[in-house]
């Protein structure tokens, strides 16, 4: 089943189809409203005739038992906006690797609500992550450094910055962010790790010093308690506080400690 959500309550009618006068209802939860659903197609409620406001949401993400409310896409609000909103659109399904744009909108809004400036990304891959990351960045007036072994990943996503007009939002870094990481001047507010989840502890140990205090490490491919080793990992941390429950394809690690 595929469903199209555009003021759907979790009985599955919309409050304005059955009132048409009524006022929008609040954005739906994915978990309650279709929790069979093969895939969904979010439609925000305030432009939902505006077929380029439309958003999918994959099927992995419907599945997500814990997912909140999917909050509205960005409005488009200058030329910048507009550009990285017509990106998305036309490369929607597209995009290689585990990364969504639910989870793009849920580091968009992380990173909004606290203000974050200073974010670093360790595995930039095809650039999907780093466009949303940048996105939020140019409204918080911040930049971000993102880190990618593999040379022609790193051309590839260059390119798709340059071409939307972020690239004066990143810096690329071709290289191992194991080595890069120790060089990076600090402190960090926010680093968001898509890499191979093998290394995630080493990964982990080199960004969490240079961490600031109220700061977040997210680290994407985590999903029903696994892999096993690194949420037990993360678990065991003392000076950083792990949420799993987030809503999107990763879990968010708070620095409690100052130091």
């Amino acid at each position: 089943m595929i469903a199209i959500c555009c003021g759907l309550t979790a009985g599955g009618v919309s409050a304005q189809q059955e009132n048409p006068g009524a006022a929008a209802a609040a954005p739906p939860y994915i978990g309650e409203a279709l929790p069979k659903a093969e895939a969904v197609i979010f439609a925000p409620y305030d432009e939902p005739e505006d077929i380029s406001n439309i958003y999918w949401i994959s099927s992995e993400a419907v599945r997500e038992q814990t997912a909140p409310r999917i909050s509205r896409p960005p409005r488009a609000t200058n030329d910048l906006d507009q550009r990285v909103r017509a990106y998305l659109d036309a490369h929607r399904g597209r995009w290689s690797g585990g990364f969504s744009d639910v989870d793009g909108q849920l580091l968009y809004d992380l990173i909004l609500e606290n203000e974050y400036t200073r974010v670093v990304e360790i595995g930039t891959g095809t650039g999907h992550s780093a466009i949303w990351l940048a996105w939020a960045l140019s409204k918080t007036g911040g930049k971000l450094t993102t880190i990618e072994i593999n040379e022609t990943r790193c051309r590839e996503a260059s390119a798709r910055f340059e071409e939307i007009g972020l690239s004066a939002l990143i810096d690329v870094r071709c290289a191992d962010a194991l080595e890069v990481l120790p060089k990076l001047q600090g402190p960090f507010e926010f680093v968001f790790m898509d890499a191979p989840i093998v290394m995630g502890t080493d990964f982990f140990e080199a960004a969490a010093p240079k961490l600031v205090g109220g700061g977040r490490y997210v680290s994407h491919g985590i999903r029903g308690g696994e892999p096993w080793d690194y949420v037990h990992y993360l678990e065991g941390l003392t000076d950083f506080e792990t949420t799993f429950d987030t809503g999107g394809h990763f879990c968010t690690s708070r620095k409690t400690s100052e130091h």
